[in-house]
């Protein structure tokens, strides 16, 4: 009860959408959507990086990124049947590239969609946010190819969300 809304941006959300709606009937769903060929080595990365930290063994590491490579299409998949099993007025979506160029309009989207009102105050952090999104440059380098999955696999496996999300059909796109 009360005022309060919870809202969680973790990825490993995306495969427990259905257990989620099982224990909280009311909730609604923000799916941000980024090519899962661009979001893959930036997780794989992350991930070893955590692994190395904690003084895993390098084949375990080498495996535990094998696994998750091959599994990360699969459970896009399964996050994007999931969202369309729900009511549509229970799910918004964001592309990755409306968060970074324009994160109020991105932001006003969602609101709109579930009814909720942006105060002034917000919507004064999102403007400022919209400028240094603008000047952001990553500093994480690593080897996309090397972490990632082929984009021919996910074009293969989830052709059906290129249209749906306006990817270039080029595979070196």
């Amino acid at each position: 009860g009360g005022d309060r809304t919870f809202i969680s941006k973790n990825p490993g959300f995306a495969k427990k959408v259905r257990s989620l709606r099982a224990r909280f009937p009311d909730a609604r769903f923000i799916f941000p959507v980024r090519h899962p060929a661009e979001t893959t080595p930036s997780l794989v990365n992350m991930l070893v990086k955590g692994w190395q930290a904690m003084g895993c063994d390098e084949a375990g590491v080498r495996d535990s990124a094998e696994w998750l490579k091959e599994n990360q299409v699969d459970a896009f998949a399964h996050a994007f049947e999931c969202m369309d099993a729900l009511p549509e007025s229970d799910t918004a979506t964001v592309t990755f590239q409306e968060l970074v160029s324009e994160p109020r309009a991105a932001v006003e989207k969602i609101y709109g969609r579930f009814g909720f009102e942006l105060s002034p105050a917000y919507a004064t952090f999102l403007e400022e946010e919209q400028a240094r999104s603008r000047a952001y440059e990553s500093q994480h380098r690593y080897d996309a190819d090397a972490l990632g999955i082929p984009r021919s696999v996910v074009r293969e496996r989830l052709g059906h969300l290129y249209e749906r999300f306006g990817w270039p059909l080029d595979e070196d796109a």
